[in-house]
């Protein structure tokens, strides 16, 4: 068992938070309640596998659950051979961003709400709305110009832009993961996403990982049916529990 410090969450909040790591052999949550009484006004969160031991562990301390996760790793298709740049939309473009790229904070503030609505800060009932926006701000600000993603891409139709990706690489380079991705709504089914995608791809697969991975929120069926008719398979589903003391 282990609690650990989220420096990034609490910078947002004001307040500590703190992920609760749960032994797979733990048989008793004595010593878990003991460590959760020596804190006082912070959050916890936790991710679990669906299994009743775990959580029976998590709801005998009053944690609730807030969301579902779930974890994609890619099947390795070419998407050089799956993805075709057609001409029905002459006006759209993919561009990784560079320091010269212009993104206004409208549009960074209008991706932050486009992805904090599926996720778990934003459906746990006790966070004010404007931290969870506030959480996906800072993370897309921090991708751009800080050094968390290792690449990031927008797709722009008629010169705005419509959609973002942020990758990440390990230091090893054998872990890649599609870190935020989203597509502004009245933009989706006409195959943006699938083009930013791919070019996203290109990139992590120019690395050569052992594996190319990308979670999201068991709640959001359609970007669980975005991944999943672009090669990525199901290979772990975790329950997400948050508690407030």
């Amino acid at each position: 068992m282990n609690i650990l410090f989220d420096n990034f969450d609490s910078s947002i909040f004001g307040k500590n938070v703190y992920r609760v790591s749960i032994d797979p052999l733990i048989d008793s949550i004595h010593e878990l309640k003991n460590e959760i009484q020596k804190f006082n006004n912070v959050i916890f969160y936790c991710f679990i596998p669906v299994d009743s031991r775990y959580i029976d562990i998590v709801e005998n301390l009053d944690f609730h659950l807030v969301s579902i996760r779930n974890t994609y790793v890619h099947r390795g298709i070419d998407f050089l051979h799956e993805v075709k740049i057609v001409d029905a939309h002459p006006s759209c473009i993919v561009k990784e961003f560079t320091k010269e790229t212009s993104i206004s904070q409208d549009s960074i503030q209008s991706f932050a709400n486009l992805i904090r609505q599926v996720n778990r800060y934003y459906k746990d009932e006790k966070i004010p709305k404007d931290k969870s926006q506030a959480i996906y701000v800072r993370w897309i600000e921090n991708s751009l110009w800080n050094g968390l993603a290792s690449k990031s891409f927008f797709i722009f139709f008629e010169d705005n832009p419509i959609g973002i990706c942020t990758t990440r690489l390990s230091d090893d380079r054998t872990d890649a993961r599609i870190d935020l991705f989203g597509i502004l709504p009245q933009f989706r089914g006409r195959g943006f996403g699938k083009l930013l995608l791919f070019e996203a791809m290109k990139y992590l697969y120019a690395n050569n990982p052992k594996r190319v991975w990308v979670a999201t929120a068991g709640e959001n069926i359609q970007a669980n049916r975005f991944f999943q008719r672009n090669h990525f398979l199901l290979s772990n589903v975790e329950l997400v529990y948050h508690k407030h003391v």
